[in-house]
């Protein structure tokens, strides 16, 4: 296998392999992605605006935080200099070939991250500290590009996979356990920004809104039978909440992926209840952390195959490569609802 060590003066890459095509293919798709990485390390997006104090410091936090939970599995830090982060004026960003509305998103082909300034979509305060922490996690992930025909695209990040070759019916390379990826991802940055002090520089005062708005939520809630919010929400699942002047009940904001991240633990609740075996002298939700532990440490050292058993093991033969194949949400909750 070709040597893609990064020289040492160069700007680092994530990248650690290149799959298909011969090891000459693999050595140019390789020089060229370090020289897309180079150019973009100073790189000016149209409409991008100078970072705020605050900004620099959610950046700062994010890589600590990233770093931590990499050495937890004896992973060696990443840095995430600033100049990796863009924000962009406006509600839409360009991603790859696409033009999307998200709050924000990683290109492992160049190595940034780009996030929006629109406070409706790329939030503000907490918000953005979550865009950026989230984003921050998965260019600390697993990554590889794979040579496909005449063109190189990205292979994996963290334990997505995108699909060898296009979709014959839309001309689409297809992301196969790319719900799952973002489950874990953001389960993991809902974690870290919340276990953020509210006593951290320059960032401290949007963990301190944050938590008064929760204690006003779970307030009502425990102050309002047949409040009708999901228990998710209580446990801490709340990124955002006012009171709606109209209707005195709080208008709630979730952390992003919320829908992922509860399809997510019904699988893991799912595996526990059929091979209970798996988990000797384990409660449920400590079944449920073991196997989050273990799909978290596959989405930075690219191992995804423990977890792959666990499900087969569990459901049978199969049972990994057809769930992984699933494209949205409702298809991935239904598919759970169907195993035996």
């Amino acid at each position: 296998m070709p040597n893609f060590e990064n020289p040492s003066s160069k700007p680092r890459s994530n990248v650690e392999r290149v799959v298909g095509g011969t090891a000459e293919q693999q050595e140019y798709i390789m020089s060229d992605h370090l020289s897309d990485v180079e150019k973009y390390s100073n790189h000016k997006f149209v409409n991008e605006r100078e970072k705020t104090a605050e900004e620099l410091q959610m950046i700062s936090v994010a890589e600590n935080n990233v770093n931590d939970l990499r050495a937890k599995y004896g992973l060696s830090p990443v840095p995430l200099p600033p100049e990796k982060v863009h924000i962009i004026y406006g509600d839409e960003l360009t991603l790859g070939n696409a033009t999307t509305r998200n709050a924000g998103g990683f290109e492992a082909m160049n190595q940034v991250i780009i996030t929006t300034d629109a406070e409706e979509i790329g939030r503000s305060g907490i918000g953005r500290f979550d865009v950026i922490q989230h984003e921050s996690l998965h260019a600390a992930q697993y990554q590889s590009l794979q040579s496909s025909g005449a063109i190189s695209t990205s292979y994996r990040v963290g334990v997505n996979v995108t699909s060898r070759k296009p979709d014959s019916e839309s001309g689409n390379f297809l992301q196969y356990l790319n719900p799952l990826n973002e489950a874990i991802t953001e389960e993991n940055s809902r974690r870290l920004v919340l276990n953020t002090s509210a006593d951290e520089p320059e960032i401290g005062h949007i963990i301190a809104k944050r938590n008064e708005e929760f204690k006003e939520f779970k307030d009502f809630c425990e102050n309002t039978p047949n409040h009708g919010y999901p228990e998710a929400l209580l446990a801490g699942d709340v990124l955002q909440s006012k009171i709606n002047p109209e209707t005195g009940r709080p208008s709630v904001k979730p952390f992003a992926y919320y829908y992922e991240r509860q399809t997510m633990w019904k699988l893991f609740d799912k595996i526990y209840e059929k091979n209970p075996a798996a988990f000797p002298d384990k409660t449920p939700t400590e079944a449920r952390e073991e196997i989050f532990d273990m799909v978290t440490k596959a989405s930075f050292d690219g191992n995804i195959m423990p977890f792959g058993r666990l499900v087969n093991n569990s459901f049978g033969n199969g049972t990994f490569r057809d769930y992984g194949h699933l494209q949205t949400v409702e298809d991935i909750s239904n598919f759970i609802d169907a195993l035996d």
